[in-house]
């Protein structure tokens, strides 16, 4: 049981988040091809090909490592070894769907953790007290987990409820391909002293433009004649936006998406500036395409549900006297993401 926890103690955050990164695998390059002479390169190894180990072969072998719990911890006669059964075991029971690039990093930890065990075990670290309360905190831990995977399992959804999920939020799934202007509120090219333009005038200055967008005008031109008026140095923010859905933007803005084809929006006027919008295309996502996004929505939703229930039917108390209060204030709604713009 303590070989286990110590392993999850170690490498929690490999097992459960732990995906292939870019760059991250060790594949061997491939060999280059034979040419008959010989070259003052390095040779390089062959891809090694896995070979089907049996369940009682070994895949990781501890030469040195002494077995059991007393007498010396190494010999140079000693040797541990892990069977493919026990270490399949072993990520069967972290993550089954670990990737074979995580199962060898776990292998290399795992048998560091094996060595650091077998000296814990002849120091009689099992027997103290502090690994027995840490025990106690371990197996609450895993048992709460156990408790949210069962719930996890048990609020998939089914192919009816996604479908009657996709039909509710039809509108979520509209898809636009639009054009967009952004006018800063900040000017930099200003003069130290000179007041920054008001609102009224930022906003004389954005049905100028927009006159000249619905008149055809070409965006990426307007967009560079804004940061170049407005004293930005740095290139202006793309404004072609292939595919926007109205859940990617704030409600302040999410009537674009209520305009047809062709038409251009009035200025809206956010924080940090004023948008100009124009749709150039709009569709419906497919089911398909949305399928597993909504499986994620709808398992969210049934397994907060779920566990909100449990939590609400106990009520702990914490004791002021002993733990003080705490009064920290929460953090600022953020407002809608503007493009930075940068000196």
């Amino acid at each position: 049981m303590y070989r286990l926890t110590l392993c999850l103690l170690l490498f929690s955050s490999l097992l459960f988040s732990q995906t292939a990164q870019p760059g991250s695998s060790a594949a061997p390059q491939s060999a280059p091809a034979a040419t008959g002479s010989t070259s003052s390169q390095p040779s390089q190894s062959l891809p090694v090909i896995p070979q089907d180990i049996p369940p009682s072969g070994a895949v990781i072998t501890l030469q040195g490592l002494c077995p059991g719990t007393t007498g010396p911890a190494t010999g140079a006669d000693c040797k541990t070894i892990i069977t493919r059964a026990e270490f399949e075991k072993l990520v069967g029971t972290l993550n089954p769907d670990m990737p074979k690039n995580s199962q060898q990093m776990l292998a290399e930890q795992y048998a560091k953790a094996m060595v650091l065990q077998s000296l814990a075990e002849r120091q009689h670290i099992p027997e103290t007290q502090h690994f027995k309360d840490m025990m106690d905190y371990m197996r609450t831990q895993i048992l709460a987990s156990e408790v949210v995977t069962q719930a996890k399992d048990k609020a998939k959804p089914t192919p009816a409820e996604v479908q009657e999920y996709y039909t509710k939020h039809q509108q979520d799934y509209e898809q636009a391909a639009l054009k967009r202007l952004f006018i800063p509120k900040s000017k930099p090219s200003l003069k130290e002293g000179a007041k920054q333009p008001t609102e009224a005038e930022l906003k004389l200055e954005a049905d100028k433009m927009r006159t000249r967008a619905a008149a055809g005008e070409d965006f990426d031109k307007l967009q560079k004649e804004i940061y170049f008026s407005s004293g930005i140095k740095t290139p202006p923010p793309p404004t072609s936006i292939p595919n926007w859905r109205r859940t990617m933007v704030p409600p302040t803005q999410a009537a674009i998406f209520d305009m047809k084809p062709g038409e251009v929006s009035q200025p809206i006027v956010q924080p940090e500036g004023i948008y100009i919008y124009k749709v150039e295309s709009k569709k419906t996502v497919p089911l398909n395409d949305v399928k597993a996004e909504i499986e994620q929505t709808l398992l969210n939703e049934k397994l907060r549900n779920t566990l909100e229930s449990v939590f609400n039917s106990v009520k702990p108390q914490l004791n002021e006297n002993y733990f003080g209060t705490q009064n920290a204030p929460k953090p600022a709604a953020s407002s809608s993401p503007a493009p930075r713009i940068k000196q």
